[in-house]
């Protein structure tokens, strides 16, 4: 009675060893149980060495042989507990099993593809809008719906594209996307990825560099030129001169890599792209930015892992974090009146507060003979010209804020900046006050500032000296034509230069702030 029990627990023992050595080489348990398949994968390496201890512990007359006729197929035996161990399937990090993947056509993201609802639940999220647009049947094969979803995405971008760029009637990216009845975000990711499809145009034009490794490269940049690109497909750009700086620097042998085929080192930076006009992988990366006006030092990456870790230097306080801040200082221009306090805020632009307030290592730009003072006030968008920003009254707390941006961020809030300034040199003059009939004498200063912004903001250096009447020399929006000539802000620098720059039939106004005296830009330029 006692043998009955004892017989019935072996069998069963021998039944869940048979089961565990042959279910590695089940390929359809980890297709339907993918959790059965884990866990017994698991427990597999564990019985694999317990075998192989206790038959190395058994005395040799005791082991188990192999079959004559070759059979491993025994959980008993050395060799099938060796066959099985090479059976196990390899597993990833976390404890993840390895298998197929595949990438997303929507946002390019690598998915698990042992199963078919892994793509599908990523595409749910991904693009839930999608997921309608193909039939369920197509879901139970990963191929035939990654097939489904490409061709939906091509037709969703060739409408975007035709609403977002045509020629007779470009609509906005807003009303596209209502037109479409999709998300505002996905339209523009649709979008972002049209343009990124178009390579980068590279500029044979010289490029003055000041510094250059396998990592950084740092250029003068010229004014009148814009920091990148209009279109993709344009060239005449600070971005497309670096470009193509890169591209002529390069090797023989990268270049038959980059473009597979034969090159001369006589061909220009246009035929170099167009064999490799399917990659942007060895343009320099963009991690700040100057206006198109300002001339001076530029910093490009090269070294895509470096990216991040030198752009969040360029960002303010609250997101360099670790980083530490990059230090800019400009050189400007200006026409003014030299402010009489130590910090200039929002208020009407009267200045208050102590030389303190700004932290004793921003005020070390300051010298013995200069006055220093900080402008400290948010900036947000014009009233009335969409190019244009000025100062704003300290905004309400907004609930959604993020450090690095939210999704339901409202865009054209104020934002907080800070700027510290020290006068130089100055010279004093006096001018005559426009719209008075009586010849009333103003007395102004043209002075040489040192400008360091604390934050990066938009047109950050230009409204901060305008508020605090000090206006950069030739600066069309709010240059010391505007403040003290009573002149009109200029959307366009052109127009502006149309207006100053002549020499003919000039009003009493215009010959005080134009004709040698309007330098053609903004008398601004990024020192170091």
């Amino acid at each position: 009675i006692s043998s009955r029990p004892t017989s019935r627990l072996a069998r069963l023992a021998r039944m869940l060893r048979a089961l565990y050595s042959r279910l590695g080489s089940f390929q359809g348990v980890a297709r339907t149980r993918p959790k059965l398949h884990c866990s017994a994968s698991r427990r597999a390496p564990l019985r694999t060495r317990a075998l192989a201890s206790s038959s190395t512990s058994l005395p040799a007359d005791e082991k188990p042989q192999a079959s004559a006729s070759g059979d491993s197929s025994s959980p008993d035996s050395s060799t099938g507990a060796s066959a099985f161990v090479a059976r196990v399937m390899p597993r990833g990090p976390r404890g993840a099993t390895q298998g197929p993947t595949i990438e997303c056509p929507s946002c390019g993201s690598v998915i698990k593809a042992r199963h078919p609802d892994q793509f599908r639940q990523h595409v749910g999220k991904c693009c839930p809008d999608v997921v309608p647009e193909v039939p369920k049947h197509v879901w139970h094969d990963t191929h035939m719906a990654v097939e489904a979803v490409t061709i939906h995405e091509q037709e969703l971008l060739r409408v975007a594209k035709q609403l977002a760029y045509a020629t007779d009637n470009r609509l906005p990216v807003a009303e596209v996307a209502r037109k479409m009845n999709l998300p505002l975000n996905r339209v523009k990711a649709l979008l972002r990825k049209a343009s990124k499809a178009i390579p980068l145009v590279a500029d044979d034009n010289a490029l003055a560099v000041i510094f250059e490794n396998h990592e950084l490269l740092v250029v003068n940049k010229p004014p009148g030129l814009r920091f990148h690109p209009t279109h993709r497909f344009e060239g005449n750009s600070l971005l497309s001169r670096c470009l193509g700086h890169v591209r002529r620097g390069k090797s023989l042998e990268d270049l038959k890599s980059t473009s597979e085929r034969n090159t001369s080192s006589e061909q220009t930076v246009a035929d170099v792209t167009a064999g490799a006009a399917d990659c942007d992988a060895d343009a320099p990366r963009i991690v700040h930015r100057l206006d198109m006006d300002t001339s001076g030092v530029c910093l490009f990456v090269k070294d895509a892992t470096l990216v991040d870790g030198f752009a969040k230097q360029f960002r303010g306080p609250e997101e360099c974090g670790p980083h530490g801040r990059a230090r800019k200082e400009y050189l400007a221009l200006c026409v003014g009146k030299v402010p009489k306090g130590d910090v200039v805020r929002f208020e009407n632009g009267v200045t208050s507060g102590s030389a303190g307030d700004a932290g004793d290592d921003d005020v070390s730009i300051e010298s013995k003979t200069s006055k220093t003072f900080t402008v400290d006030a948010h900036i947000g968008p014009h009233v009335s010209i969409p190019e244009a920003r000025w100062v704003h009254p300290v905004p309400p707390i907004d609930p959604k804020f993020k450090v690095g941006g939210h999704p339901d961020m409202d865009a054209t809030a104020p934002k907080q900046a800070e700027t510290v300034c020290a006068v130089l040199s100055r010279e004093h003059f006096e001018l005559e006050k426009s719209g008075t009939e009586n010849k009333n004498m103003e007395s102004l200063v043209a002075a040489l500032v040192r400008a360091r912004p604390l934050t990066g903001r938009t047109h950050q250096i230009r409204v901060h000296l305008a508020h605090a009447r000090m206006p950069i020399l030739s600066d069309p929006l709010y240059g010391p034509h505007v403040m003290w000539g009573g002149a009109d802000a200029a959307e366009n620098r052109s127009d502006a230069d149309v207006v100053f720059g002549g020499t003919d039939n000039l009003t009493e106004m215009e010959k005080k702030w134009g004709g040698d005296l309007w330098l053609r830009r903004p008398g601004l330029h990024a020192h170091r």
